[in-house]
């Protein structure tokens, strides 16, 4: 599988039979050799968890920017090396946004 970092936010939308709840993280190495992140949040946490400071965050990571709506957003970067690292870390980073929001 690969991935067009133009932009595909609109496929990480939720499928009939989707998760009702919950924070959604992807990441991939974009064609292009960078590194690409794409939030979704459920509407039931978007008091709790906001896409695009979420993926803000994740994006600095990766070297680059990123941002979006409370519920879909996307950004990335240019160091795909720090990619791994970054999604494994995603659990921390809404454990300790949960706990300060």
């Amino acid at each position: 599988m690969s991935a067009d970092s133009k932009g595909s936010a609109g496929d990480a939308g939720q499928p009939e039979g989707s998760a009702k709840i919950g924070v959604v993280v992807l990441g991939a190495e974009a064609e292009d050799g960078k590194a690409m992140l794409i939030c979704g949040v459920t509407d039931d946490l978007s008091d709790r968890f906001h896409a695009g400071e979420i993926i803000k965050e994740l994006s600095a990571k990766v070297g680059g920017t990123g941002g979006g709506r409370p519920d879909m957003a996307q950004g990335g970067g240019p160091n795909v090396g720090k990619l791994a690292e970054t999604l494994e870390n995603v659990d921390e980073l809404l454990r300790s946004s949960d706990e300060t929001g």
